[in-house]
């Protein structure tokens, strides 16, 4: 005898299951290659909301889906994600010194253990916290991470995962890279500003990676720079175009303006006294930095400066000639420690 309200009941269970239970009726079919279905998928450290964000994943990525958990898919971690372990027990060749060592999902105790490292375990590490006391290490087997399974459809089988983590990885090298670039040259002097170097490496991302999701962010980002480019190419074509037609035609008065711009500016910076090299000391040339960041030169004929060498000050004084350095250098006239 058949039953067809049943069938019917049956199908709308697992219908409501999410796109993944749709061929995951058995955990013997996993693992297996799951696909994004949604933009900006939230991965976290367990099966619930309450646990915190470890990153997102964008429509079109692929994660290996190694378990199930009610409402939840369990995935192997995404590729770019770290994990961390103190370094009290995690020795700097990266061998475990400890029993039962927690991998945690970010630098602090208050962090979710994702799993345990034994003794004499072997660990791959990336980075170290801003504090020295943990290491940011590529996640370990153990070390899963939990997506919501209405946003994961099957994709096939774990090869395609496999086939798939390393590019991904090295894409998102690749944008960390140019994201670095950008930032940095952003902070420079307009006119130094090196467009078509940042563009290239978000062009490569596009090219090469056009089948991520990373290279819609490369091209929003190539949109952002030739705007700004072509902005900062009209402003100093006016400014040019502005000093020489007061060139040409300037009165006495106007002649007069000029000189008074022409005067040095006085100029002040807070920061970190660095020195620069033994060639500069003797020079009495110091460099003032924030963050590691070269802020301004600065050198003083009245102020021993290498007094203030490791500390962090404000200076005060009048701009002077570039001294062949690609920043403005400060001639100080008065320096103040900060607490």
């Amino acid at each position: 005898m058949r039953y067809p309200g049943l069938r019917i009941a049956m199908m709308l269970v697992a219908a409501a299951c999410g796109g993944f239970s749709a061929y995951a009726a058995d955990e013997a079919t996993l693992p297996r290659t799951g696909e994004i279905i949604a933009h900006d998928v939230n991965v976290r450290a367990g099966a619930h909301l309450n646990y915190e964000i470890l990153t997102q994943l964008d429509k079109g990525d692929l994660v290996l889906v190694i378990a199930r958990r009610g409402d939840w898919t369990r995935i192997a971690m995404p590729p770019g994600v770290l994990t961390w372990v103190s370094t009290t027990y995690v020795a700097e060749d990266g061998l475990v010194e400890g029993s039962h060592v927690n991998v945690r999902s970010g630098p602090a105790l208050k962090y979710n253990v994702l799993c345990q490292l034994q003794r004499d375990a072997h660990v791959v590490i990336k980075e170290r916290s801003e504090d020295g006391k943990w290491y940011g290490i590529v996640p370990p087997e153990a070390a899963g991470a939990y997506v919501s399974a209405e946003y994961v459809e099957d994709k096939g089988p774990p090869a395609l995962y496999a086939a798939w983590a390393p590019r991904k990885e090295a894409c998102l090298a690749s944008l960390a890279t140019a994201e670095r670039l950008r930032a940095y040259e952003l902070k420079r002097p307009e006119a130094s500003i090196r467009f078509d170097a940042i563009i290239e490496h978000y062009r490569r991302i596009e090219t090469n990676y056009a089948d991520l999701p990373e290279a819609r962010i490369a091209k929003r980002r190539i949109r952002e720079l030739e705007r700004l480019k072509k902005s900062v190419g009209e402003k100093i074509a006016g400014e040019s175009t502005t000093e020489t037609s007061s060139g040409d035609e300037a009165t006495s008065g106007e002649a007069s303006e000029h000189q008074e711009r022409a005067k040095p500016k006085y100029l002040t910076a807070k920061g970190v006294v660095r020195e620069i090299s033994s060639e500069s000391t003797k020079a009495g040339l110091y460099r003032i930095t924030r963050e590691d960041r070269w802020i301004c030169i600065v050198k003083s004929g009245t102020l021993g400066l290498d007094t203030y060498v490791g500390k962090e000050v404000q200076v005060w004084g009048l701009e002077a000639p570039s001294e062949g350095w690609n920043l403005r250098t400060i001639v100080v006239s008065r320096i103040k420690l900060l607490e």
